[in-house]
């Protein structure tokens, strides 16, 4: 449960605070909004505006969200609703055990993200 709350301090400063950002107006890229693809070739990456999508989907400003990021709704809200049941097993000490069969999900996860990418692309504002 620890290294769950580590990750989502971690992403949520990465998502405040965008180090690369920084670098790259450091390294005299006058356009950067902190994403290296973006920047270097032209094109976004799957992740793409999902910081702004973040805040949107905080404020619960959904078209706004889906302006940045077409699928930064739905990444947000799977992933709260599974760190949530991640979170509460924790708190009531249950053990979370996953099985070889579950590790395919990540093939799943590939497609998911390479969905994403596509529609970055298409329709996110960069």
């Amino acid at each position: 449960m620890l290294w769950t709350m580590l990750a989502v301090t971690t992403g949520i400063l990465l998502t405040i605070y965008s180090p690369l950002e920084y670098l790259f107006h450091q390294l005299g890229y006058k356009d950067s909004n902190g994403c290296p693809l973006l920047t270097l070739a032209g094109f976004p990456c799957p992740l793409c505006g999902m910081g702004r999508s973040f805040w949107s989907v905080l404020s619960l400003d959904f078209g706004k969200a889906f302006y940045y990021n077409p699928s930064g709704i739905f990444f947000f809200t799977i992933s709260g609703l599974v760190l949530g049941v991640v979170f509460l097993l924790g708190i009531f000490g249950y053990e979370i055990k996953v099985k070889e069969g579950l590790l395919k999900l990540w093939y799943v996860f590939a497609g998911l993200i390479a969905v994403m990418w596509v529609l970055n692309i298409l329709f996110g504002h960069h």
